[in-house]
């Protein structure tokens, strides 16, 4: 199912999750270059649904899964952390970064 799908609720109503393992992405960097607006409302929009209906449905655990390669590049070294140096590799990159920070606002 689309993360970005009114639908989702209807799952979440129905199966009242008590955990989200969020790896759902648009993650095609030729995608994300041929059309941006695409990529940000999968990516961004899409996990901003996700985390709204978590929090609306009272989910204990939320986990987020990025890539983060397009962001840091070739590691300096492992496993890369939020204080890795980043070398952006592609111009999609920011959104990578937002949906950490809305969940952490979330909660």
């Amino acid at each position: 199912m689309d993360i970005r799908s009114p639908a989702l609720a209807e799952v979440f109503e129905r199966e009242r999750p008590e955990a989200v393992d969020h790896h759902a992405a648009q993650m095609s960097v030729r995608v994300s270059m041929a059309d941006p607006m695409y990529d940000a409302e999968v990516n961004v929009l899409g996990s901003l649904n996700l985390i709204r209906l978590s929090l609306q449905y009272g989910v204990k655990k939320f986990i987020y899964i990025s890539s983060g390669g397009a962001v840091y590049g070739e590691p300096i070294y492992l496993p890369c952390g939020a204080a890795h140096p980043r070398k952006v590799l592609v111009s999609f990159w920011p959104e990578k970064q937002p949906s950490p920070g809305f969940g952490a606002a979330s909660t």
